[in-house]
């Protein structure tokens, strides 16, 4: 079984708390929320009110980071979210992006990465982390508590409400080149790609991650969660001119520290290097951005799913074949048409969502058609 989450992206909190509502009597397995706090409400409270609204769907951040938040905190947040959602709640996790950068901060280093993860998972699984340890996270900005000269210290930090009643909470951790996809690999309760709809590429990624844990020795047969671009229209038309709003802001993941991760011909790299060097992250995510004018027929074409039902369908269930159990669709993004957006979603929801979700499997309904639709 395939599971297919969708990810909403809207400043208006009532109406993603109303799409989550819907969606719970949908054919969707989850529903992500990005963790941007400057460009979207805050993503543990929107989760929050989700899960107070809805019974069945599972929610999750695609993705927090390791600058904006310290990882108690993160390991609170999602124990507590764990709690209020009855154990539907996945952690998503990368270095950093758009709410990195609008405080200021590039995306973390891979070695600081995996320091921050190992401790983030410390503290999901209740175990003790050493004070000063906790304290690098916030050194720099802050004075050590031995400061404040208090007659004794913490010498250790942890969630000291969690109780055996919790259920844990699956981390993913989402990469795009080698360095965070073999950490993922090791780390993850299910590793996380984002290198495009290009099935070479994915191919890649996969095979990094088994190897690494072969290394570790670890069984190679993992699931992978694929994070991807896809818009279905009955309009082809209409749905890669969707698609093109987000598509420049996800494909630079694979190009961000200025080297084409993965197998790319040479027409895609030049776009991508192009992408990095033409990208404003205040147009982040936004149709009619200047690295959009950059994507080519066949670039949209490789590197997202994109077009009629069918069309989709199929290309997902390539990636699904090459051993991805989970797809996390990429938000569509801003200044696109409402109207078409409504329509794009309908389809998604009723023609190619019902293919995959594993929901839906396990209660013996079948995909509607479009004519059902």
């Amino acid at each position: 079984m395939t599971e297919i989450w969708n990810t909403e992206m809207t400043d208006d909190l009532p109406a993603l708390v109303a799409n989550a509502e819907r969606a719970d009597d949908e054919p969707w397995d989850g529903l992500c929320v990005p963790d941007t706090q400057n460009r979207s409400p805050e993503a543990f409270v929107s989760l929050t009110a989700m899960a107070m609204r809805t019974s069945r769907i599972g929610l999750g951040i695609g993705v927090t980071n390791p600058v904006t938040r310290h990882p108690a905190l993160l390991a609170s947040a999602s124990v507590t979210l764990q709690r209020v959602s009855g154990g539907r709640f996945t952690l998503g996790i990368g270095r950093g992006d758009s709410a990195a950068a609008h405080v200021g901060a590039a995306p973390v280093t891979p070695t600081r990465f995996d320091h921050y993860v190992r401790v983030l998972r410390a503290y999901l699984h209740r175990q003790t982390v050493d004070i000063d340890e906790a304290h690098q996270f916030v050194a720099g900005t802050v004075p050590h508590v031995d400061t404040l000269g208090l007659a004794s210290n913490p010498e250790r930090s942890e969630i000291q409400w969690m109780g055996d009643q919790d259920v844990p909470v699956p981390l993913e951790i989402a990469g795009s080149g080698p360095k965070v996809l073999g950490l993922s690999a090791v780390l993850s309760d299910r590793p996380a790609i984002a290198v495009g709809a290009v099935p070479e590429r994915v191919a890649w990624a996969i095979e990094i991650v088994r190897n690494a844990r072969k290394t570790a020795q670890l069984d190679p047969d993992v699931g992978i969660c694929c994070y991807v671009n896809v818009v279905a229209h009955h309009d082809p038309l209409v749905a890669q001119r969707l698609v093109r709003a987000v598509l420049p802001s996800t494909s630079r993941f694979s190009v961000m520290q200025g080297t084409v991760n993965g197998p790319t011909d040479g027409a895609s790299a030049e776009i991508l290097e192009g992408i990095r060097a033409s990208y404003s992250m205040a147009a982040h995510g936004t149709l009619g951005s200047k690295p959009g004018e950059l994507l080519t027929q066949e670039f949209t074409d490789a590197y997202s799913v994109a077009g009629t039902p069918e069309h989709c369908v199929d290309r997902l269930r390539t990636l699904a074949d090459l051993g991805v159990d989970k797809f996390v669709l990429f938000p569509i993004g801003r200044k696109v048409d409402p109207e078409e957006v409504a329509v794009a979603r309908r389809v998604m929801t009723h023609e190619v969502a019902p293919f995959f979700s594993a929901s839906m499997a396990r209660t013996g309904h079948s995909p509607m058609t479009r004519k059902d639709a």
